[in-house]
C-alpha cells in the first residue's frame, strides 16, 4: 500500500510456543547448512583436495556445493545475529 514503508523480511517467524521458536527457521538453516557443508567438503572429498598440485577435478561438484552451503550458513548466522541483537540494520 505504501511503497516507501515496504520492507522485505528474510524469515518467517514461527508463531506459537510463546515466541520461543520464533527463529527456528534461521537455526535450521544455519545448522543444516553447516552439517551439509561438512559432509560435502570433508566427507565426500575424503580430504583429497589436491592431486598433483591441482584442485581435484573429480570433486569439483562437491567444492561447488560446499561453497553454496557456505553462503547459506553465513546468511543464517548473520540474519540470526541481526534478529537477536539488532546490531545489523539498514
Amino acid at each position: 500500500m505504501n511503497p516507501k514503508e515496504f520492507q522485505v523480511r528474510v524469515l518467517n517467524p514461527v508463531s506459537g510456543f510463546d515466541g520461543r521458536l520464533r527463529y527456528l527457521e534461521l537455526y535450521v538453516l544455519a545448522i543444516g547448512a553447516f552439517i551439509d557443508m561438512c559432509i560435502e567438503f570433508l566427507y565426500s572429498t575424503r580430504l583429497k583436495f589436491f592431486v598433483n598440485g591441482v584442485l581435484n577435478p573429480s570433486h569439483t561438484n562437491d567444492f561447488e556445493h560446499s561453497g553454496m552451503l557456505l553462503m547459506f550458513f553465513i546468511f543464517g548466522v548473520v540474519a540470526l545475529f541481526s534478529q537477536q541483537t539488532g546490531l545489523v540494520q539498514n
